[in-house]
C-alpha cells in the first residue's frame, strides 16, 4: 500500500513528537520536534502543486480519506509547518510537558485537516483543532483561563455541530461526502465557518480566549483557528460579495478596537480579526488574484503575527508586564526585542520590502474593481499603521519619566532570541523573494508587485497613518482616562456579564474551577441544536 508522502509524514509527526517529548530530556526534545516540522515545511514547498506521491488506499482509510493534492491547502500547510517549527523552538524552555504535547497535536490537527478529501474527515480534524486550541487556554490553569477557555470551547463546539448539520443536509442532497462547495445547508456552513474565522459579531471567543492563555500559548493560538476558518472559506463557501464585505467589516472593526487597547496581547488579538478580514475579503471575492492574495496573506500574517506575539511574550518575560502605560524605553534596553517588534510592525503595515507588502499589494489589485471594498481595505491599512505606531511608541520608543516605576529586566533565553531572529529574517526574505511561494498559490498569480506606484502607495499609506497617530495620540494614550476609555470599560463589562449569563450559572461558577457551573440556558441551546440535528439525521436515514 502506497500513501502520499505528505499524508504519511503529517500523521507520523504528532506520534513521533509525542514520544520525543516523553522520552527525550528538555529542551533537546523541542529542538528535535522543531527540526522535524521545519523539514516537513520545506518538503511541502518542494513538492510541485497538486502532485500526489502515490495513490491512497481508500479502504484502509475508510471512512476517513486523505489526499495531498488540494490546491487551496498548500499555502496553509506550508505556513503551519514553518511557523509551528519556530514557535515550538521559541517555547522550548517551558517546563509543562502537557503544554508541549497539546501544542504538537494542535499544529498537527490543522495540517491533517488540510489533507482531508471528504467532509467527514474535515469535520473530525476541525473539532480536533478546537479541542487542542481550548486545551492550550486551559493549561494557563487560572480562573480567567478557565472561564474564557469554556467560552472558547463551547462556542466552537456549537459551530462544529452546525457544520455537521450542514454536512448532513449536503449529503442528503448530493449523495456524496467529497469535500466540495455544499449543495444544501449553506446557512449552517456559513455560520460554522463564521465562528471559526471570527466574523463580526461572532468574534468574541477570540478576544476572550487568546489573551487568557499563557503568553507562549497565545503565540501558537494565533496560527490556528482563524487560519483554518479562512481555508474553509476558500474550500467550502462559494464566492460571495456578502462574505467579501464581511472581510472589509472585520478589517475596519479590528483596527478601531485595537487602537483603544491598553495591553499588547489584546491589541494584537484585535489585529488578528482585522488581518483575517483582508484574507476573507480576497477569498470571498473569488477572483484569481484576490484569492491568491488572500491566501498568501494568510501565510504572511501567520509569520509576522507570530513574530509580534513572540516580541510581546519576550516583553512579558523580561519586564513582567504587557501594559503599554508601564512600558517604554525598551529600544535601548532590549534592542533585539524592539527590532523584532519593528520588523513585525512594518510587515503587518504593508511596508516594502517586508512580506506583508506583497500580499497586501496583490489584494489591492485583486479588489480594485469592487470600489467600496478596496476603500475599506485602504482605510484599514491606514489604521494598521496608526495602531502599530501606538504599539511601538508606547511599548518601545517613548522615554520613561524619572518618577515612573523602574522596570526590572530578566535575561532572555537563547532559544527565544534565535526564534525571533530567524522569523524576522524569514519575514524579510519572503518580502524580497516572494516568487519562492509561486508554486503554492492556487492560481499562480504573478507576485511581481514591486513598482514605483505600488511602493509609493504603500509608503504614502504609512506616512498618513503615522501623521494621524501623532495627531490623535492623546486620545489613544494607554494611560489616559478619557470618556471613550470609560465607555470601552463599561461596554467590556456588559459583554462579559452577558457572556457569563449565557455560559455560566452565576459569577461564582466562573471563579470556582472545581465546579463547571455551565448555565442551564446553554445546555438548552445545545439540546435544541442536537434535537434538530437528530431530525436531520433521521430524515436522511429513513
Amino acid at each position: 500500500m502506497e500513501i502520499p508522502l505528505k499524508v504519511m509524514l503529517a500523521f507520523i509527526f504528532p506520534i513521533t513528537a509525542t514520544l520525543i517529548y516523553i522520552f527525550v530530556s528538555r529542551p533537546r526534545n523541542s529542538y528535535f520536534v522543531s527540526a522535524f516540522l521545519f523539514v516537513y515545511a520545506f518538503l511541502v514547498l518542494g513538492i510541485s502543486q497538486g502532485v500526489i506521491l502515490g495513490p491512497v488506499n481508500e479502504s484502509f482509510f475508510f471512512p476517513f480519506m486523505f489526499s495531498a493534492g488540494d490546491l487551496y491547502a498548500n499555502l496553509l500547510r506550508f505556513s503551519l509547518a514553518l511557523t509551528g517549527s519556530v514557535i515550538i523552538l521559541y517555547n522550548s524552555k517551558k517546563k509543562d510537558l502537557l503544554f508541549h504535547i497539546v501544542s504538537v497535536w494542535a499544529i498537527s490537527s490543522a495540517i491533517i485537516l488540510t489533507l482531508a478529501e471528504n467532509l467527514l474527515t474535515f469535520y473530525l480534524f476541525w473539532e480536533m483543532v478546537t479541542i487542542s486550541a481550548a486545551g492550550i487556554i486551559f493549561l494557563r490553569r487560572n480562573s480567567r483561563a478557565y472561564r474564557n477557555g469554556i467560552i472558547f470551547l463551547l462556542t466552537h463546539l456549537v459551530g462544529g455541530l452546525l457544520l455537521l448539520m450542514g454536512i448532513v443536509k449536503h449529503y442528503k442532497e448530493a449523495g456524496s461526502l467529497l469535500l466540495q462547495e455544499p449543495e444544501a445547508g449553506m446557512i449552517f456552513f456559513l455560520v460554522a465557518v463564521g465562528i471559526k474565522t471570527a466574523f463580526v459579531p461572532l468574534h468574541f471567543w477570540l478576544i476572550q480566549g487568546y489573551p487568557s492563555a499563557h503568553w507562549r500559548g497565545t503565540v501558537l493560538l494565533s496560527a490556528l483557528s482563524t487560519k483554518v476558518g479562512v481555508y474553509a472559506v476558500a474550500r467550502l463557501l462559494e464566492p460571495s460579495l456578502m462574505v467579501a464585505y464581511m472581510g472589509g467589516i472585520m478589517a475596519i472593526f479590528g483596527i478601531i478596537m485595537a487602537l483603544l487597547q491598553k495591553k499588547m496581547r489584546p491589541l494584537l488579538s484585535y489585529h488578528i480579526i482585522s488581518q483575517v478580514g483582508y484574507m476573507v475579503a480576497g477569498v470571498g471575492l473569488g477572483l484569481s488574484l484576490s484569492v491568491d492574495g488572500g491566501l498568501l496573506h494568510l501565510l504572511n500574517h501567520m509569520l509576522y503575527k507570530a513574530l509580534l506575539l513572540m516580541s510581546a511574550g519576550a516583553v512579558i518575560y523580561t519586564c513582567g508586564t504587557e501594559k503599554l502605560s508601564k512600558l517604554g524605553g525598551l529600544l535601548k534596553k532590549a534592542p533585539l526585542i524592539s527590532v523584532s517588534a519593528l520588523v513585525g510592525s512594518l510587515a503587518i503595515s504593508g511596508i516594502p520590502p517586508f512580506n506583508g507588502f506583497i500580499s497586501k499589494t496583490m489584494l489591492k489589485y485583486g479588489t480594485e474593481d469592487e470600489r467600496l471594498l478596496s476603500i475599506m481595505l485602504l482605510a484599514a491599512g491606514v489604521g494598521t499603521v496608526m495602531s502599530f505606531s501606538k504599539f511601538m511608541f508606547f511599548g518601545f520608543i517613548r522615554q520613561r519619566s524619572s518618577d515612573e516605576e523602574q522596570l526590572e529586566f530578566k535575561p532572555l533565553p537563547g532559544s527565544m532570541k534565535f526564534s525571533m531572529t530567524i522569523l524576522s529574517g524569514i519575514v524579510i526574505l519572503l518580502g524580497i523573494f516572494p516568487q519562492v511561494l509561486m508554486s503554492l498559490t492556487p492560481y499562480g498569480s504573478s507576485t511581481f508587485v514591486y513598482s514605483f506606484s505600488s511602493a509609493g502607495s504603500s509608503l504614502l499609506t504609512g506616512l498618513v497613518g503615522l501623521i494621524i497617530f501623532f495627531i490623535i495620540r492623546p486620545l489613544i494614550d494607554p494611560s489616559a482616562r478619557l470618556l471613550i476609555h470609560r465607555y470601552l470599560d463599561f461596554s467590556t463589562e456588559k459583554v462579559n456579564n452577558f457572556l457569563d449569563s449565557i455560559y455560566f450559572r452565576g459569577r461564582e461558577a466562573v471563579l470556582d474551577k472545581s465546579a463547571p457551573g455551565i448555565s442551564t440556558s446553554f445546555w438548552i441551546i445545545l439540546f435544541v441544536a442536537g434535537l434538530f440535528f437528530a431530525f436531520l439525521l433521521a430524515s436522511l436515514l429513513f
